[in-house]
């Protein structure tokens, strides 16, 4: 399992309270998602437009400006599994 696989897992099951928004970028540059920060961080994608839930993307707000809350973690893991490039590895 990967680094940022192991972080997506832990946002899921135990997120921190807080996580630093460099990490997001990562994991979100990795898997070639699509985002804006002006202030907040704004994903979106093609892929979402249809689904009720995200209505064609999601906006996370970014406290401090430098940090995402916990439960803003785990929409963006729910996001990301949607996508379908997040799938849990069960070990």
């Amino acid at each position: 399992m990967s680094q940022r696989q192991k972080l997506l897992t832990k946002w899921k099951s135990n997120p921190p309270v807080e996580e630093e928004i460099e990490s997001i970028i990562s994991v979100l540059d990795y898997y070639g998602i699509n985002y804006s920060i002006p202030d907040h961080l704004v994903i979106h994608d093609d892929r979402l437009s249809d689904l009720q839930e995200v209505r064609g993307g999601i906006t996370i707000p970014i406290s401090k400006g430098r940090k995402v809350k916990k439960i803003y973690l785990r929409r963006l893991v729910r996001v990301l599994e949607i996508l379908g490039v997040y799938e849990e590895i069960d070990t």
